[in-house]
């Protein structure tokens, strides 16, 4: 799983990526404008001036992309650990010491396995006013396990919804724009190389997806 320092470092490069892709279409594109507004020229010599600027730029161009569809691909991968809050919890710690942490975690599920299913729920409700991470997932888990347990449903609420971690809104923004980025380099990419516009449609939608993804991107629900 990709930490929220490795996924930031992914979308600063895929960023530079699409800079640097911006620089170079633009300066294709004045290449291509001087050419065409040149009326000294025949047609044959513009359309021989742009076909050379495109073979000479492209090359750059692609090499931007595959390095920004390479960083979508790398964070998109992650995106479905990051979105998981059972799995953050379970990384959060007591103590950043593993012997103590591991030892108040044996204490927490002996505790909270011998507990009424009344001062589960309370326990419970009490870590989440605390925003004690780690108590949260160990009350949760053992709450899992006890889910049969008649008055159950009654007692304890497992919902993790509005739970803030560490990160995970964060890391969740920066695998947003490392795709809309990537969707947004294949567009000009594509208008770069055909000599086409870009479909105005198509890069409203990307242009959406860059807008939404440049906001921080709320914690996807507990799986």
């Amino acid at each position: 799983m990709l930490s929220q320092a490795q996924l930031q470092k992914n979308l600063e490069i895929s960023n530079a990526c699409v800079r640097k892709m911006d620089q170079a279409v633009a300066a294709l594109n004045a290449v291509i404008e001087t050419a065409e507004k040149d009326k000294s020229r025949s047609r044959d010599w513009v359309l021989s001036t742009v076909k050379a600027a495109r073979e000479k730029a492209l090359p750059a161009i692609t090499a931007e992309l595959k390095t920004i569809m390479t960083m979508a691909d790398t964070s998109s991968a992650h995106q479905r650990f990051w979105e998981n809050r059972p799995l953050l919890l379970s990384l959060q710690k007591f103590d950043e010491d593993d012997a103590k942490d591991a030892q108040i975690r044996i204490y927490h599920a002996a505790e909270l396995a011998s507990s009424s299913l009344p001062l589960l729920g309370l326990m419970l409700e009490n870590a989440r006013s605390d925003k004690n991470l780690a108590l949260i997932y160990q009350c949760w888990r053992v709450g899992q396990g006890r889910s049969s347990e008649a008055g159950f449903v009654d007692s304890v609420d497992l919902a993790l919804d509005g739970i803030e971690i560490p990160g995970q809104a964060i890391s969740l923004s920066a695998i947003a724009t490392c795709i809309s980025n990537r969707s947004y380099a294949e567009m000009i990419w594509s208008a770069a190389g055909s000599g086409r516009s870009a479909d105005p449609v198509r890069r409203l939608t990307v242009a959406r997806q860059q807008e939404v993804s440049s906001r921080i991107v709320s914690p996807a629900s507990a799986l």
